[in-house]
């Protein structure tokens, strides 16, 4: 099994004007992770909405 290697060393970003060394706030965190937090909330509906789905039509073939 091989491993792929990196390159190159990931070089670090610079910080908002606004944030000092060490502060990161869940508004921070949301502002740069806002399309993988809708991504993931979009997954969780649509699998809540389909258990729901199938629990009703298990119970519509029960009752029948």
């Amino acid at each position: 099994m091989f491993y792929q290697q990196p390159s190159e060393l990931p070089q670090p970003e610079p910080t908002r004007p606004d944030q000092q060394f060490g502060e990161y706030t869940l508004q921070y965190f949301i502002e740069d992770n806002f399309w993988y937090i809708l991504g993931v909330l979009a997954i969780l509906i649509i699998v809540i909405g389909y258990s729901i789905y199938v629990r009703k039509k298990k119970n519509e073939k029960t009752e029948n």
